[in-house]
């Protein structure tokens, strides 16, 4: 991320809330919304965040601007109330039908830090549709209509369009572990929802891009 994109922000009242070097893509009273770079998790803002993103998931963070007001909007991701977007390369496989809905049940995999696919009924599930070819892969929308650890990244990979340089799924790779310059080519890109405090609908997207 070039320096040129960062910027340091600090709240306007008389309590400090932290420095950090990330994108700012909206601050008001009540919330800030960042854009996070991939495998750079703003540890520092944790007491303050309304939801997560895996650390090799860059786009669009969102956080309260104080800790007194995190529980409402946490509550919202909790209800599954506010509408999350992603986008993701992937490769293009022309028998696949796409726009598509995947429904699984998502379980812990091994090792423990990895999840999968089982038998049952379904407890996740994600609409995947195209955006438009990128070479020999195309750029997909994803909207997560649950939201399990590593849902996106397991319900492409099971579909046979694993997400570009995903070092998890469809196997662990250790090729290129820890190699930044292949970053997961996943993008949290918009949150949209009814402001809990001031029923205004907000929306926020990221900046960046894939």
């Amino acid at each position: 991320m070039a320096a040129s994109d960062r910027r340091r922000y600090r709240d306007a009242g008389s309590r400090h809330f932290a420095d950090f070097e990330q994108p700012v893509a909206i601050q008001d009273d009540d919330l800030v919304a960042v854009d996070q770079a991939d495998d750079v998790p703003l540890l520092q803002l944790a007491d303050r965040s309304a939801h997560r993103l895996d650390r090799e998931t860059a786009g669009v963070v969102l956080f309260s601007a104080s800790p007194e007001t995190r529980g409402h909007y946490a509550s919202l991701f909790r209800n599954r109330k506010v509408t999350k977007t992603y986008e993701a390369i992937a490769p293009t496989i022309d028998h696949l039908q796409i726009p598509t809905n995947r429904r699984s049940r998502i379980v812990q995999g091994q090792p423990f830090f990895r999840m999968k696919e089982g038998p049952g009924a379904p407890n996740s599930e994600t609409y995947i549709s195209a955006i438009r070819s990128v070479g020999c892969n195309t750029l997909y929308q994803l909207v997560p209509v649950t939201g399990r650890k590593h849902q996106l990244r397991v319900h492409l990979a099971a579909l046979g369009i694993p997400i570009i340089n995903d070092r998890l799924y469809p196997a662990i790779s250790t090729s290129y572990e820890d190699d930044f310059s292949r970053p997961l080519k996943l993008l949290a890109k918009s949150l949209s929802f009814q402001d809990p405090l001031t029923g205004q609908q907000r929306y926020f997207e990221s900046g960046m891009k894939l």
